[in-house]
């Protein structure tokens, strides 16, 4: 397989992970992304089953904040200004372990070959570096994290499976091209405030993208369109006001256009639960975050 589709193993929900994870550690002003950062983006994709096991087993993106902090650092106000973020090496063979946790229990279930947040949490564990030691700080054993996880899946864990935690590891640059062994381009354009409002729209851009992608091909009321239409509209308002290039009239107005799109994105994801197309809890907690959205926008 060439090397430029390993990143497309990973699903949607997993690649948003990665984003977030490179905005927490400019938040904190980190020149690297390390395990912690990534740790703290599984939070972001609330109905995925690492995020779900985390809550389970009572560790909190707060909690996990304050212990990211303790470790490494406080969240700084000055976030740091390098163009594009480096993976840790830590975080690379984080990556690179979940690709093959990806590839060894999707075997086993029959499914496709995609990492998804799971296997972004197992790849983690199996480092076994800062995120490890986080979890042990509030309470939680790296074991029992992997054992929710498989049992969410489906799966089972046995002694050989654990050994290859510590067994059998090659070189991240096997996984991406020598020639960009740093996150993929997904960078805020350098104008951009660091976790601006655009970034928190486009996050949810993406998981509006990711949960669409599960709605019915024939959908006669167009609903998909109208709502990926409407999520893409947000960010592409918040473009100007963010980028602080244009006159304060044109800013106001995008920024208003940008508050209608996300009033109308509201407004179809609870048609997307009338019409059975998504369940009601993960509706609910996208509109939330548009609500946070729109308190960040001072409304």
């Amino acid at each position: 397989m060439p090397q430029a589709d390993n990143w497309q193993r990973f699903t949607d929900s997993a690649t948003n992970v990665i984003f977030i994870a490179k905005e927490e550690a400019r938040r904190f002003g980190m020149q690297e992304v390390g395990p912690g950062h990534l740790l703290l983006g599984l939070f972001h994709v609330s109905d995925g089953v690492a995020a779900r096991v985390l809550m389970r087993l009572g560790v909190s993106e707060s909690q996990a904040r304050a212990e990211v902090a303790r470790q490494g650092g406080t969240p700084n106000s000055q976030s740091s200004s390098a163009k594009r973020l480096t993976l840790s090496p830590a975080a690379k063979k984080a990556l690179e372990y979940a690709l093959q946790e990806a590839q060894e229990l999707n075997a086993k279930l029959g499914v496709p070959d995609f990492a998804d947040t799971e296997h972004l949490l197992l790849g983690l564990l199996r480092e076994g570096g800062s995120a490890v030691r986080l979890l042990a700080a509030l309470g939680v054993e790296a074991g029992r994290v992997r054992q929710e996880v498989l049992n969410d899946l489906g799966g089972s864990s046995s002694p050989a499976d654990t050994k290859k935690w510590h067994d059998a590891a090659s070189p991240w640059e096997q996984v991406l091209p020598r020639s960009e062994q740093e996150l993929p381009d997904v960078s805020l354009p350098q104008q951009f405030p660091e976790v601006s409002a655009y970034a928190q729209a486009l996050a949810l851009g993406i998981q509006v993208f990711a949960q669409s992608k599960a709605f019915p091909a024939e959908d006669v009321c167009s609903l998909t369109a109208d709502l990926l239409h409407a999520a893409r509209a947000v960010c592409l308002h918040l473009v100007s006001p963010a980028g602080g290039q244009v006159s304060a009239q044109i800013a106001e107005r995008d920024l208003r256009e940008a508050i209608r799109e996300i009033s109308h994105t509201q407004v179809l994801l609870d048609f997307a639960v009338g019409y059975g197309y998504l369940a009601k809890e993960v509706a609910d907690r996208l509109i939330e975050d548009y609500n946070a959205l729109l308190n960040e926008l001072g409304q």
